[in-house]
C-alpha cells in the first residue's frame, strides 16, 4: 500500500475490525507469519487494540516502537492468511523431516525420491 492507502486505511479502522501485525523470528530465512488482533476502540490519535496494545492511528506502529516494523498494523487478508498457512504447512514438512532421523538408515529408493523432490523444488528438474 502506498503511504496514502495506508493513512485512509487506519483512518477507517473501526471497534471489531480484524487487523494483523508480522511475526518475524529474526532469522532471514524464517517466512514472515501474521498475529491477527482485533481492534478495541479506537480515538482521535490512537488504534487500541485486544491486549490494551496501542498503535498509533497517523502511522500504524505501536506506541514506543516506531522503529520495529514488526510491531506495525496491517491489513488482515488474503495474503497475509496464506502466508500463515505456508508457514504452518513449512514447519510440518520440517517436523516430518527432522523425525525422519539418520538419513544413513533409510533406504536408497527413499533417498532417491527425497533427492528428485529438492532437485525439482531447486528448479534442476521439471516435473
Amino acid at each position: 500500500m502506498t503511504h496514502e492507502e495506508t493513512k485512509a486505511w487506519l483512518a477507517g479502522l473501526k471497534a471489531g475490525d480484524e487487523v494483523c501485525i508480522p511475526s518475524r523470528s529474526g532469522w532471514a530465512r524464517t517466512p514472515t507469519t501474521y498475529r491477527p488482533i482485533t481492534i478495541e476502540r479506537v480515538t482521535a490519535t490512537q488504534i487500541i487494540a485486544a491486549g490494551d496494545r496501542r498503535f498509533r492511528r497517523d502511522n500504524g506502529h505501536e506506541r514506543g516502537r516506531d522503529y520495529c516494523a514488526s510491531d506495525i498494523l496491517h491489513p488482515y487478508g488474503a495474503a497475509e492468511k496464506t502466508a500463515n498457512e505456508m508457514a504452518a504447512r513449512r514447519q510440518s514438512a520440517l517436523g516430518i523431516i527432522e523425525a525422519a532421523g539418520r538419513w544413513d538408515d533409510q533406504p536408497l529408493e527413499v533417498l532417491e525420491r527425497v533427492a528428485a523432490v529438492l532437485k525439482e523444488a531447486k528448479g534442476e528438474v521439471k516435473p
